[in-house]
């Protein structure tokens, strides 16, 4: 009798550590948004609004997220502990530099809180470079799921030149 209570014991206490180290996925909350500037596009999640630049004159299109794709950037932001980034990603003084350079900006706001961080692509070698890392794997996904927007693939392509 009591090994059999052992036994319980002990499936019960592993099950409990198996649950507790799966992360949750949790709903994103009611005012969730983000605004991401990358210099020739920027997007407004509150708005839909997607705007990209041209020589002459910049064009705009409603590329509103639905709630799956809004559900997973929210995931993806809270598994890479998007709040502890820094304001600004700063470049270690090893590695190279590259000019043309360009910022990427990304503004997000959950349960009241604005949190902002800015990463840059003049250096390949940054102070917090793990976070940049996740900084750059939050951006790709964002334009995965907008570059997959009927009426943002159906923009013409930026033609401003870079030197």
């Amino acid at each position: 009798m009591i090994e059999m209570t052992y036994k319980i014991l002990i499936v019960f206490y592993f099950s409990l550590l198996a649950f507790s180290c799966v992360k949750k996925k949790t709903e994103y909350p009611k005012d969730f948004s983000f605004k991401i500037n990358e210099g020739t596009s920027e997007y407004n999640s509150i708005t839909g609004e997607y705007t990209r630049k041209y020589i002459g004159k910049d064009s705009s299109v409603n590329g509103l997220l639905n709630k799956e794709e809004l559900q997973i950037i929210y995931t993806l932001i809270e598994n890479q502990n998007f709040n502890d980034f820094p304001e600004k990603f700063e470049c270690s003084q090893y590695g190279s530099f590259t000019m043309p350079s360009f910022s990427t900006t990304l503004e997000v706001i959950v349960n009241g809180k604005l949190k902002k961080s800015i990463n840059t692509s003049y250096c390949d070698s940054k102070v917090q470079q793990k976070m940049s890392d996740r900084f750059e794997k939050i951006v790709l996904e964002i334009r995965r799921i907008l570059d997959s927007k009927k009426e943002i693939k159906n923009m013409r392509p930026c033609d401003i030149v870079f030197m």
